[in-house]
C-alpha cells in the first residue's frame, strides 16, 4: 500500500505544469536605467548651474551698464541745454549784426555813388592826359628832329689853324621849373640870367646862389672845346646835384639828367687825337636843395680820377672851326617847330591840371564816404568778432552735444546688446531648468522592478522510506532457571 502511494505521488509531480510571473524590468536593467537617468540629471543640473551663473554675471554687468547709460543720458541732456543757451545767445547777436550790416550796406552805396563820380572824373583826367601825352610825344619827336639837326650842324665843321682861348662859355638860366622836370636842354626856352667864362667845371655852391643866379631851379650850359695833348682814351664822370649831361664832338659821354644828390651814375669814354680840339657841350641843372657840379677824368688804364684841368678847355678851338650855314638854317627851323610843340604841350598840360583838380575834388568826397564806411566797417568787424565768438561757442556746444549724444547712443546700443544677451541667457536658463526637471521626471518615471508573481506551493508527497523487514533474530531458547 505504501508503495502505491509513493508511486502515485511521483507520477503526479512529474505530470503537473510549471507556471511563473513576468517581470517589468530586471533589477539589472533598472539599475542601468537609473544610472543613465541620474547622469542626465547631473548633466542638466551642471548646465543649469552654469547658465544661472552666467545669467547672474550678466545681471550684475547689466546693473553697471544701466548706471553708465543713465550717466551718458544725463550728460547728453546737459549738453543739449548748454547748446540751446549758446544758440539763443547767437541769435541775439545775429540780430545786432544784421543791423550793422544794413548800415554798412548804406555806407557802401554812398561810396559807390562817389566812386562813380570819381570814375567820371578819372576818365576826364585820362582823356586830358592822353592829349597831353600826345603833345609830349610831339615835343619829343620835335626835340629828336631838332637834336638831329643840331648834331648835323655841330658835325659840319672844317678846321683850320687858329689860336685857342682858355676857358668855357657858361650861360646860366633861371626858373627852369616852368616846363616840367627834367628841364629841356635849350638856350631859348628859359630866362637867361648871365653869360660868363669859367676856367673849368668844378663848383660846389651848397644851398646858396648858383653861378651868381638863383639858388634853385637853375640850369647852366657850358660850351667850348676840349683838347688833349696826347692821343688817348679818357673816361669822364660828373658829380652833380642835380642833373648833368655832356657830349664831346656830338658824342654823348655823360647822361645823368635826373634828380639826385651830389654824385654821378654813369661814366663815358672818349678817344682823343693829340692836340685836336673837340666841341664840348655840357649841361647842368639844380632843382632844389644843395648844388654842385664837377667834371672828372680818368685816362684809360690809370685807375685814378681827377678834376679835368683848366688846361684842357678853351672857348675857341686850337683850329678855326667853320660850320655849314645851310644846316644852321635847318636847325633854326627845327628849333622853331620844337618851341611850338613845347607851347602846345604846356597848354594841354594846363588842361590836364584842371582835370586833375576836378578829380581831386570828387576824390575828396569819395574819401569822406570811405571814412564813414571805415567807421561802419569797424563796427561791423567788432560785431563779426562777437558773432564769430558766439558761433565758436555754439559750435563747441554743438560738438560737445554731438559727442555726448553719440556716447549716449553708443552706450544705449551697448546696453541693448547686453540686454539681448541677458534675455537670451535667461531663456537658456529656463530651457536648462526645463531640461533638468524633465530629466528628474524621467528618472522618477523609470519603472521599479516587480517581484515575481506569487506561486502556490506545489504539493509534494514525500515517499515514506520502505522499511526493510527486520529479520527475526535467531531464537535462542531461554533455559529455565
Amino acid at each position: 500500500m505504501r508503495r502505491l502511494v509513493l508511486l502515485l505521488t511521483c507520477i503526479l509531480a512529474f505530470t503537473l505544469p510549471v507556471s511563473g510571473v513576468a517581470f517589468a524590468d530586471s533589477v539589472s536593467d533598472y539599475n542601468s536605467k537609473v544610472a543613465a537617468a541620474q547622469a542626465k540629471v547631473s548633466q542638466a543640473q551642471a548646465t543649469f548651474t552654469s547658465m544661472q551663473a552666467q545669467l547672474d554675471a550678466l545681471k550684475s554687468s547689466s546693473n553697471g551698464e544701466a548706471e553708465l547709460l543713465a550717466s551718458a543720458q544725463t550728460a547728453a541732456t546737459m549738453a543739449k541745454d548748454a547748446l540751446d543757451v549758446a544758440n539763443a545767445a547767437y541769435l541775439s547777436l545775429r540780430d545786432s549784426y544784421d543791423l550793422v550790416v544794413a548800415e554798412v550796406d548804406s555806407a557802401v552805396d554812398a561810396v559807390n555813388a562817389a566812386a562813380t563820380l570819381v570814375a567820371d572824373a578819372a576818365d576826364a583826367v585820362d582823356l586830358a592826359y592822353v592829349a597831353y601825352e600826345n603833345a609830349q610825344n610831339a615835343t619829343d619827336s620835335a626835340f629828336a628832329v631838332m637834336t638831329q639837326a643840331q648834331q648835323a650842324y655841330d658835325n659840319s665843321v672844317v678846321t683850320t689853324g687858329g689860336q685857342a682861348s682858355p676857358g668855357l662859355t657858361m650861360r646860366v638860366y633861371n626858373n627852369i621849373h616852368t616846363r616840367g622836370n627834367p628841364p629841356q636842354r635849350s638856350d631859348s626856352a628859359y630866362t637867361l640870367c648871365r653869360t660868363a667864362t669859367v676856367t673849368q667845371i668844378n663848383d660846389n655852391w651848397g644851398g646858396g646862389s648858383v653861378a651868381g643866379c638863383n639858388s634853385e631851379y637853375v640850369m647852366i650850359h657850358y660850351t667850348g672845346y676840349i683838347t688833349s695833348s696826347l692821343a688817348k682814351s679818357i673816361y669822364f664822370y660828373a658829380q652833380a646835384d642835380d642833373g648833368f649831361y655832356m657830349t664831346i664832338n656830338g658824342q654823348n659821354v655823360i647822361n645823368d639828367w635826373s634828380l639826385k644828390g651830389c654824385s654821378g651814375n654813369t661814366a663815358g669814354l672818349f678817344t682823343f687825337e693829340a692836340n685836336k680840339s673837340y666841341a664840348i657841350d655840357a649841361w647842368f641843372y639844380e632843382w632844389t636843395g644843395g648844388a654842385c657840379a664837377s667834371l672828372y677824368q680818368q685816362p684809360a688804364g690809370s685807375g685814378q680820377w681827377s678834376v679835368v684841368p683848366a688846361s684842357m678847355f678853351s672857348t675857341s678851338p686850337v683850329a678855326v672851326i667853320t660850320k655849314d650855314p645851310a644846316l644852321k638854317t635847318v636847325l633854326d627851323a627845327k628849333t622853331a617847330l620844337y618851341v611850338a610843340a613845347v607851347a602846345s604841350e604846356e597848354s594841354l598840360h594846363d588842361d590836364y591840371l584842371d582835370a586833375e583838380s576836378a578829380y581831386d575834388s570828387v576824390v575828396s568826397s569819395y574819401d569822406n564816404a570811405n571814412a564813414l564806411l571805415d567807421i561802419k566797417n569797424a563796427a561791423l568787424m567788432s560785431a563779426e568778432t562777437l558773432l564769430a565768438n558766439s558761433e565758436n561757442v555754439w559750435q563747441d556746444k554743438s560738438d560737445l552735444y554731438s559727442d555726448a549724444e553719440t556716447a549716449y547712443l553708443a552706450r544705449k546700443q551697448q546696453f541693448q546688446v547686453l540686454f539681448d544677451q541677458l534675455k537670451a541667457k535667461s531663456l537658456e536658463v529656463d530651457n536648462a531648468l526645463i531640461n533638468l526637471n524633465t530629466a528628474k521626471t524621467e528618472l522618477a518615471a523609470i519603472p521599479k522592478p516587480t517581484s515575481p508573481s506569487k506561486v502556490v506551493k506545489k504539493p509534494v508527497i514525500k515517499p515514506v522510506p520502505t522499511m526493510k523487514p527486520t529479520p527475526k533474530g535467531k531464537f535462542v531458547p531461554n533455559p529455565k532457571r
